[in-house]
């Protein structure tokens, strides 16, 4: 048996307004379980070197604190642990503090000192079981791997790159810009949406803050390496050490030959519309994806161009830079972070049928309308009509199409409502004699100077009208839009040269089967989840995996921009480490009893745990320690280190003693909120009947069903898990709360009331609520006979 020192600390002897602490420190003695007992008051201040000498005299295997809550000074007193030669993991803490004393201050003396010995016993039964947890140095290689060359992206890599980190862009489209290539002007700067921003300070002569694409050097940036018409295939590795498998697509034209002297497309004699442009200008087989194109070469498209047939373009090109035999390669790329910028796209138009897009050419999207108010579009920034060419005369702008509809897509786009404004302040600014009408449900212009867009719309004479409408049908001359005005209750239809639908914004294509190969989790909306929205809004499930822009939801270029950078600084923060020691308080497989049954993988979030040729392993520096994995697992080989099912019987033992005729509840808190809300009710002075005692666990989703069962064995009349509403490792609360419907069931068929089992799942703040259930709880057993044991059954 491991020798174990306990240290008590009486608050400065605030707890023994009713704690016995000599009772209690005479009774700890008797059980022969430690070594050594040292009464303390001030523990955490001043008395902290008297700790350090004792240990090191000493020469324990393990501590027990009994005191504070651990969320406090656990730190503090592992490191001391540190100092005194052992390890930080060989500490357990009592919180007797929150969780006893201030919680019980009506309560008998005895009662609570009684509460305090099983509390500090049930931390040194875990103490016993604990074993040594190793350490895993990960070292990080020194690259960040972006996917996804849009505005998003190639903030990402201007600040990697700034900040000395090489990074490769990987790019499925033959040139880097993504979907700001289309638009031309974009709110709120009115400026082009090519614009970047740049390094260095003009006062020096140093470059510029701000420039646009093309002449911002970025592909000559030493830190930035390009690899358009490239798309991933395969991710190998984790956090440090990513392997990304891509595969290039040929392009037919080499970059490092290509001199642009455009002689390729002047011999070139395939002509095809030019998507780009809406199809109102042509492009040859061989053409510059954009003018402002990086890289600035040329590129092939094999859909069209005739290849062998021809060859003119090899021919005529004066550095052989055209190889038309060219096939697609497969390399990796390694990486110590990724960040996924993939982006957004409209949402395909013919879906929402009652409007026509593809029937009526003129019936477009506001993308599409954005190429023809660019001065350096296909019209020279003036709308026509698409289906003869003519100038028009009424737009009519049809918001919300495919967004906010259990039809399509259930959200909101968030932007669509600011690029209407935006075209339609750009038409009549330019053109006060087209008439502008935008029918909607709701305006959001939410965001700084947003709101100006819409008065300054209403000013110029941008009609409104409120209503979805019903469908865009042809008179045989014009489109006509019709619907109900919500707000005078009247059917109406308007006539219109050109209807521009206001789509939703979708998730990338590709993006399932890139989370796929990420293991990376995906929101109900289909686009790329944050850990935690609100405090790691950058981070996925995956360590080491970054999110940047439109990958996470639509989002407008001054957010995507933000994110991007947060994103480039938290994968800077983890290159900075260089290496990684990480103590392994992850779980592990006992490959000889595993049965392969892939329910792990199932289990895990974060895309740890894999089944390979012979047995199922976990990945250690993926694994964030949650458990839930163990608890699945039927044939119970994987097990999670410093929180087994072991450690967690030996915990709830101590707290239930040697059982006799008080009923005693036991209540598993996760140590993210459901500890804290605990804590929370202890600070505030919240009374909870003593015969609750509550043990800790990592999620409540890693309490193993036996343990449950083994509780009720070993005395508990009831037990109660704690847990977070909004959980922290994903859908540990999900999974934990069909646990306990299961056993509920389970003890019903044993005789066992159901109420004995119950679950709570909430924040911090619902520490009111917490304590009523709790309250509610004890109340309904005591009104109970002694649980049964299930043993006799």
């Amino acid at each position: 048996m491991p020798k174990i020192g306990l240290f008590i600390c009486d608050c400065g002897k605030t707890l023994t307004k009713n704690i016995d602490f000599d009772s209690l420190t005479s009774d700890l003695e008797k059980t022969g379980k430690f070594s050594f007992i040292v009464r303390s008051s001030v523990l955490c201040k001043t008395d902290l070197e008297k700790m350090l000498k004792q240990l090191k005299a000493k020469k324990v295997d393990k501590v027990v604190v009994a005191a504070c809550t651990p969320k406090l000074y656990e730190s503090t007193w592992g490191r001391l642990l540190q100092d005194a030669g052992m390890n930080y993991y060989d500490l357990v803490i009592s919180n007797i503090r929150e969780q006893c004393s201030w919680v019980h201050m009506d309560e008998p003396k005895e009662h609570v000192t009684e509460k305090a010995k099983g509390l500090i016993l049930s931390a040194a039964n875990r103490a016993e079981a604990l074993e040594e947890i190793p350490y895993e140095k990960i070292p990080i290689t020194q690259k960040v791997v972006v996917i996804g060359g849009g505005i998003a992206g190639l903030t990402a890599a201007q600040e990697l790159a700034e900040l000395g980190i090489q990074v490769d862009v990987i790019e499925k489209q033959p040139t880097v810009g993504g979907l700001c290539l289309e638009l031309g002007t974009v709110f709120p700067t009115q400026d082009c949406s090519l614009c970047v921003r740049t390094t260095g300070c003009p006062g020096l002569g140093d470059g510029s803050p701000r420039r646009c694409i093309y002449r911002a050097n970025l592909e000559f940036n030493p830190k930035i390496k390009f690899y358009t018409n490239c798309e991933v295939v395969d991710v190998l590795g984790s956090i440090g050490n990513f392997k990304v498998v891509v595969k290039k697509n040929p392009r037919y034209v080499s970059e490092e030959k290509c001199i642009r002297c455009n002689e390729c497309v002047k011999v070139c004699p395939v002509e095809v519309p030019d998507g780009f442009n809406l199809g109102l200008t042509k492009r040859k087989a061989i053409y510059m994806p954009f003018v402002q194109a990086i890289p600035q070469v040329y590129a092939i498209d094999p859909k069209n161009c005739k290849f062998q047939e021809c060859e003119k373009c090899v021919k005529v090109c004066p550095t052989n830079a055209i190889n038309l035999k060219e096939k697609e390669e497969t390399f990796t790329l390694d990486a110590g972070a990724i960040i996924i910028a993939t982006g957004f796209e409209e949402y395909n138009p013919a879906l929402v049928k009652e409007y026509n897009y593809g029937r009526y050419p003129d019936v477009i999207t506001q993308i599409e309308l954005a190429r023809l108010l660019d001065v350096t579009g296909p019209t020279g920034g003036r709308p026509i009509r698409l289906s003869d060419k003519k100038p028009v005369n009424r737009i009519v702008m049809i918001q919300c199409v495919g967004s906010r509809d259990e039809k399509h897509n259930y959200y909101c786009s968030n932007i669509c409502c600011m690029v209407a404004l935006k075209h339609a302040i750009m038409i009549k600014e330019h053109f006060p004699e087209i008439d502008v009408v935008i029918e909607y449900m709701d305006i959001r212009p939410v965001g700084s100077r947003y709101e100006e867009y819409y008065r300054r719309a209403r000013e110029l004479g941008v009609t409104f009208i409120r209503g979805r409408p019903s469908e865009v049908i042809s008179n045989g001359k014009r489109l006509v839009v019709e619907g109900e005005n919500s707000f005078t209750g009247e059917f109406e239809k308007i006539e219109a040269d050109l209807v521009v639908l206001s789509m939703a914004m979708v998730p990338s294509k590709g993006t399932q089967e890139l989370a796929r190969m990420l293991g990376v989790a995906l929101g109900p909306d289909g686009f790329f989840s944050a850990v935690d929205p609100k405090v790691r809004p950058s981070e996925t499930n995956v360590v080491g995996v970054l999110l940047a822009g439109g990958a996470m939801t639509p989002m407008d270029i001054p957010n995507a921009v933000s994110y991007a950078a947060g994103a480039a600084i938290g994968a800077v923060k983890l290159l900075n480490q260089k290496e990684i020691e990480k103590p392994l308080l992850t779980s592990f497989v006992n490959e000889e009893i595993c049965s392969s049954c892939r329910i792990c993988e199932w289990a895990c979030p974060f895309d740890a745990a894999h089944v390979g040729d012979e047995a199922a392993q976990v990945d250690q520096a993926k694994c964030f320690g949650c458990g839930i994995c163990a608890a699945a697992c039927p044939s119970g080989c994987i097990t999670l280190r410093r929180h087994t099912s072991k450690q967690l019987t030996a915990a709830i033992d101590g707290v239930l003693g040697n059982g006799g005729e008080a009923k005693k509840i036991v209540a598993i808190a996760c140590l993210e909120c459901g500890y804290s809300t605990i804590d929370d009710a202890g600070m505030l002075g919240m009374q909870y009947p003593v015969n609750v005692s509550i043990v800790d666990v990592p999620c409540t989703a890693s309490v193993d069903p036996q343990v449950v069962l083994d509780a009720f064995n070993s005395g508990a009349d009831g037990v109660m898990l704690i847990g977070c509403d909004r959980c922290h490792y994903l859908r540990g609360a999900d999974v934990a709360n069909l646990r306990v419907s299961m056993l509920q069931k389970l003890l019903e068929q044993f005789g066992i009331e159901k109420e004995r089992l119950q679950a709570f799942f909430g924040d911090c703040h619902d520490a009111g609520e917490l304590i009523e259930k709790i309250r509610g709880m004890a109340e309904k057993i005591a009104g109970l006979e002694k649980a049964k044991n299930l043993l006799a059954f």
